[in-house]
């Protein structure tokens, strides 16, 4: 009986190991976008990358929808507005996102697009400051965390599972809740971009 109770106990086991696999196989790994883009941000003179993964949530004739993460990396300079100060600024961001995709043709090739999202930014600048005729040099390190949310539009194409969209990312932070306002270190950033998007199916 014990032998018995043993082996039934080993069978279910792999039973449900092998269940749990397929199961994650099938939530991770069918239906997903990974998306990589290139963006700038042209008021700061800044530059920098998106990543995402974006699992499908929906599916109709003319819509899709996706939820996911997103890393944002973002790099801008900071002697742009004056000539004393030399350093840069870079933007870490993690968000989760929702994107909305709508499909206007038959052929289901051409969308447009809503992302919202919302999550944590940091920002880390760094530099020196310089005023010759006063003898001053000293160099200067800020970190600042802050929650942050918005909005990116998009317009695009799909190739198969291939596709790519012109989009802009707007910051809402700052807007709407008086947030930092500061050159460089703006909370609310305009950006535009390029995207290129893979589906796993």
């Amino acid at each position: 009986m014990k032998n018995a109770l043993i082996i039934i106990f080993v069978l279910l086991s792999n039973s449900l190991v092998s269940w749990g696999q397929e199961s994650a196989n099938s939530i991770f790994q069918k239906k997903v976008k990974l998306e990589a883009a290139f963006v700038m941000d042209p008021f700061y003179d800044g530059n920098g990358a998106l990543l995402k993964v974006k699992k499908e949530v929906a599916s109709k004739k003319h819509f899709e929808g996706y939820a996911g993460l997103s890393a944002q990396f973002l790099q801008n300079s900071e002697d742009k507005f004056s000539s004393s100060v030399d350093g840069y600024t870079r933007d870490l961001g993690l968000y989760i996102v929702t994107d909305w995709l709508y499909y206007p043709l038959k052929s289901k090739n051409v969308f447009i697009g809503l992302e919202p999202f919302m999550g944590l930014s940091t920002m880390k600048s760094d530099g020196t400051l310089s005023i010759p005729e006063y003898q001053v040099s000293e160099s200067y390190s800020n970190k600042y965390s802050y929650f942050n949310y918005g909005a990116t539009l998009s317009i695009g194409y799909d190739f198969g599972r291939m596709s790519t969209n012109i989009f802009t990312m707007a910051s809402l932070k700052g807007l709407l809740d008086g947030g930092r306002t500061r050159p460089v270190d703006s909370d609310s950033k305009l950006l535009f971009g390029i995207n290129l998007g893979y589906k796993i199916k």
